[in-house]
């Protein structure tokens, strides 16, 4: 893949996929026998969302044992005997349930949080991207093709209604008091929706492709932008950035562009401080929220990685990165320090794009 296309911005993911096939194996695999994790432990584990290759059906949810130092790979199948579906978005845990989000299949998979059994099956969905619970009962799910932001109940597990979304594609999502900030990369704006009345109360127009945002300590929303690009040539036409916002008032605080390098800048995300922002762009990049500019860096170069997701462990602040490698083969996860300093790597599922630490 190339720069231009390494986000999870996925029409071109899920484009660039069209011509990959076959799941080959790895060079070093630790996986364990599922019957070791019959309840997944608390503050120990590391959820790998392995994206698979489009239309293979090959994607897998890996396991880190952060105790044991070990992966179990395809987790998923090894306990319900059955394949994951097409292209692993997303998954949180809500309610003590685990929420699994298959973009191409359209459908969210529910599991057992501890054991990672089956539950049911959310379906209805076109192209589902992320969830998000918004009360005790009650779930959004964004939506690449749909024009909706899809609204689940929690307790039924059924879709109740949806609310129309202006921007087309809905993508990322924070709720940040009483609102619910929701990135439309389509129109380059962020939405407002107020989640009582499942109503779009504002938007704010911000850099070109927004596809990523968080909450820092003081309760501002920093959004990431990748950039807008010729899809057919890879021709960067305008850089992306970072846009911090006052998420009470709706105002932009203060916004950084990136440099017009041709990368595509993607997977904002924040230590557990709401201090240390990191996002992919090539490297690894950091930056404090205190900092006035860009680094002029990145944290951790590629050395000939293709890194495509990010997460931070809320208990050790180490970094989990995943190398896509060439979205064919298995990937790899690297950890490193916040430092940058690598620690470890274990082999994954192809296309390792996120994380979830529990």
């Amino acid at each position: 893949m190339y720069n231009f296309i390494l986000n999870k911005t996925k029409p071109f993911f899920i484009l660039g996929m069209l011509g990959m096939f076959l799941l080959t194996g790895c060079d070093k695999d630790e996986e364990g026998d599922p019957n070791d994790y019959k309840l997944i432990e608390q503050g120990n584990t590391v959820f790998v969302i392995n994206e698979g290759a489009f239309m293979n059906e090959n994607s897998s949810l890996s396991y880190i044992d952060k105790t044991k130092n070990n992966i179990d790979n395809d987790f998923f199948y090894d306990v319900n005997d059955r394949l994951l579906g097409d292209v692993f978005q997303s998954m949180e845990i809500i309610n003590n349930e685990g929420y699994l989000v298959i973009n191409n299949s359209g459908v969210v998979e529910v599991v057992d949080h501890k054991t990672i059994e089956l539950k049911t099956t959310i379906d209805g969905f076109n192209s589902p991207r992320y969830i998000l619970p918004v009360d005790e009962s009650t779930a959004y799910v964004s939506d690449m093709f749909e024009g909706c932001i899809w609204v689940v109940d929690l307790d039924d597990h059924t879709i109740e209604s949806e609310i129309e979304f202006p921007g087309g594609w809905s993508e990322a999502m924070v709720k940040i008091d009483d609102n619910v900030f929701v990135t439309a990369p389509n129109v380059n704006k962020v939405y407002v929706i107020d989640p009582t009345s499942h109503s779009i109360t504002g938007s704010l127009e911000v850099l070109p492709q927004p596809n990523s945002l968080v909450t820092d300590k003081d309760g501002s929303l920093w959004v990431l932008s990748g950039g807008e690009f010729d899809f057919e040539t890879g021709e960067q036409i305008e850089p992306g950035g970072l846009t911090e916002i006052n998420a009470q008032t709706i105002e932009k605080i203060q916004q950084y562009s990136f440099p017009e390098d041709g990368i595509s800048y993607s997977n904002l995300t924040i230590d557990e401080s709401g201090k240390d922002l990191y996002y992919i762009g090539g490297g690894i990049w950091n930056m404090s929220i205190d900092d006035q500019e860009l680094a002029g860096e990145p944290l951790i170069e590629s050395q000939g990685e293709n890194f495509y997701g990010i997460g931070v462990s809320p208990q050790t602040g180490n970094l989990y990165v995943g190398d896509a490698i060439d979205f064919d083969q298995r990937g790899v996860v690297l950890k490193y320090t916040s430092a940058g300093d690598k620690i470890d790597s274990y082999d994954a599922g192809v296309a390792p794009g996120g994380f979830l630490f529990y």
